[in-house]
């Protein structure tokens, strides 16, 4: 019954029911997973936000994509082995850094993580203080 709520509040307003168009566009294709994500950006509101809430969250209406090994954990040799978190706050698995208060400096976070519609998402981040990235900080 809630759901029907969530729908009826989602079809009266014009940017949910572009989002749920959008949506429609992108399954079976390629890029499924990118495209969803830029629909939810393009039309992001708190109706919107409320019934992905309800549908995926408390529903379960929408499948939990399972983990297809798309983003495995690295090996335990890659992660820096000496890392000052004094650099970096909070809690992060970190693969590789260099922090030396230099303008190539760099910090490359890995991560991967689930939630009620997608278990085995991830993917990296890399820092740096340089507003261009610095050919020295590459990877290969």
């Amino acid at each position: 019954m809630y759901l029907r709520i969530e729908l009826a509040k989602c079809i009266a307003n014009p940017a949910c029911t572009a989002n749920v168009a959008c949506l429609q566009t992108c399954n079976n294709r390629p890029d499924e997973t990118e495209c969803q994500i830029k629909c939810g950006d393009l039309f992001e509101n708190t109706v919107v936000g409320e019934f992905n809430e309800c549908a995926v969250s408390r529903k379960k209406c929408v499948p939990r994509k399972s983990d297809v090994g798309d983003f495995p954990v690295p090996d335990p040799s890659v992660p820096v082995q000496k890392f000052d978190m004094n650099d970096f706050s909070g809690k992060w698995y970190i693969l590789s850094s260099k922090v030396e208060n230099s303008p190539d400096d760099y910090i490359c976070v890995y991560y991967k993580g689930r939630n009620d519609a997608w278990d085995g998402y991830g993917s990296s981040v890399l820092y740096t203080r340089s507003s261009v990235l610095p050919e020295s900080i590459i990877f290969t």
